[in-house]
């Protein structure tokens, strides 16, 4: 009885049996590309800091508009979301050379595509992007302007 006893009292004593890991918040939004809504963009949220979790992924609508989960695409106590923090965010969206949207499967990477990304390094590319968000009890729905160079 006693061998029983102590595997569940750590249970408890940690709260990690059966957790999922902490609670996310709604996230939600729109993204606009020089004014327009940005049609399949997939936008990725980076965590920075003290901010725990792996991220979350979102696809934007034909109207721009998103709803973040987390990386695994589950929801956490029910609801979908991202855990509270700092975010670093990054835009991508791949179109094959007839202009078409490519969306990367485990069977075809962009560059078995000849895939290229059409939204500037300022909002793209890890290293260089512009685009923060936080995540908090109070966030309101995020937009996200991104310009061209030319603009």
């Amino acid at each position: 009885m006693r061998n029983l006893l102590i595997p569940l009292v750590l249970c408890v004593t940690f709260a990690g049996c059966g957790a999922q890991g902490p609670a996310t918040i709604p996230v939600s939004g729109v993204v606009t590309f020089d004014g327009k809504p940005l049609s399949g963009a997939m936008i990725t949220f980076v965590p920075q800091g003290d901010t725990s979790g792996r991220g979350g992924l979102a696809q934007t609508d034909d109207e721009g508009k998103f709803v973040a989960r987390t990386q695994d695409g589950k929801t956490i106590e029910g609801i979908a979301g991202l855990v509270p923090g700092q975010y670093k965010v990054l835009v991508n969206k791949l179109v094959k050379p007839d202009g078409t949207l490519f969306v990367p499967t485990e069977e075809q990477a962009p560059i078995d595509a000849n895939a290229r990304e059409v939204i500037p390094l300022p909002y793209s590319d890890f290293e260089r992007t512009t685009l923060t968000a936080e995540v908090n009890e109070a966030v309101q729905p995020l937009t996200f302007e991104l310009r061209s160079r030319r603009s």
